[in-house]
């Protein structure tokens, strides 16, 4: 099963496309699991908008339904994502959202380009250590 797959499969309410004319032209995967039993932490796996249609302002809007989504119906405590080094266009996409880069992760795609981790602080939980907080009650099930 692919990445894109396991992501479909498994929330498939936090799955966003947009499309023009039935065609699919940009989409968003995203998923919501407890992070270290210590706060609901949101991921964006993929983002991808076709070269068609990009400067239209479509990431930005799929971007902020799926943060507003995680935010809202499942109340994240933060959201992180990665890109790479070299994708300026995404970096700077994601900091006019508040992302921030918190880490550097050396060869970190197939490709053996660096990624910057990038997190969006929602909650005071995202800047406490995981130690240092109480357990969770009433989060959503880890799946794996």
């Amino acid at each position: 099963m692919s990445e894109i797959e396991f992501f479909l499969n498994n929330w498939p309410n936090l799955t966003l496309m947009a499309k023009h004319q039935g065609k699919v032209i940009g989409c968003i995967i995203s998923k919501v699991e407890p992070h270290k039993h210590a706060r609901i932490r949101g991921y964006i796996g993929m983002l991808a908008v076709d070269n068609e249609y990009r400067g239209r302002g479509i990431a930005k809007e799929l971007i902020s339904q799926s943060v507003d989504a995680m935010i809202d119906a499942y109340r994240c405590d933060e959201i992180i994502l990665e890109t790479e080094v070299v994708n300026k266009a995404a970096l700077r996409l994601y900091e006019n959202f508040g992302f921030l880069r918190v880490k550097r992760l050396f060869r970190y795609y197939l490709n053996k380009h660096d990624a910057f981790r990038l997190i969006l602080p929602v909650t005071e939980k995202s800047s406490v250590r995981s130690t240092f907080l109480p357990p969770l009650e009433d989060a959503p099930e880890s799946k794996y």
